[in-house]
């Protein structure tokens, strides 16, 4: 499933396995003979072949594949080169998936947040409402009762009492009169 390739210390190919071979034709239109060949097929592959930022190569065939060259020992020798290829295409398309997945999201808490702020406004709007109704509803009750006060056959004294009662209910000031008016 992977591709491996395998340089002595002077870059000869000495081992390479049939995937790493497709990818190379796939790359660069042959099979590398030196490390050099695939070095340079990886750095400046062909044209039908993408690379993403994340050094991903998309082939043609639609498949995903990351390289990795690095050295290795043998026999003491710390020269020899080893260079894998990994299929990382169903990995690189959850990427491509989940970075779809969050943009969406992202869009859904963006329309939240408006609506989260509307809301805001709207409870403002009917707080502010409910009070003016409420002293709509109270100054209209007060007048009518003064209205119903000053018409009525009661003496005076009683009159200005309930007038002083209906006054403080506008005013919330419900503490009994001090005094009187005689």
């Amino acid at each position: 499933p992977m591709g491996i390739c395998f340089a002595d210390p002077d870059g000869r190919i000495i081992l390479c396995n049939n995937k790493m071979r497709k990818l190379s034709f796939l790359l660069c239109g042959r099979a590398p003979q030196m490390s050099e060949d695939l070095a340079v097929a990886i750095a400046v592959p062909d044209e039908s072949v993408t690379v993403t930022d994340s050094e991903c190569y998309i082939m043609p065939d639609k498949t995903v594949w990351q390289f990795c060259t690095q050295l290795i020992t043998v026999d003491g020798d710390g020269r020899w080169s080893q260079t894998t290829a990994h299929n990382v295409t169903e990995l690189y398309n959850g990427n491509l998936r989940q970075k779809e997945i969050n943009a969406k999201l992202q869009e859904v808490n963006r329309k939240l947040q408006k609506m989260y702020e509307r809301m805001a406004d709207d409870i403002r709007e009917k707080e502010s409402l409910d009070l003016k109704i409420y002293i709509h509803d109270t100054i209209g009750r007060s007048l009518l009762t003064i209205r119903d006060i000053i018409g009525s056959g009661e003496d005076a004294g009683k009159k200005l009492e309930a007038l002083q009662e209906a006054v403080s209910v506008l005013t919330s000031n419900r503490t009994a009169p001090g005094g009187t008016m005689d």
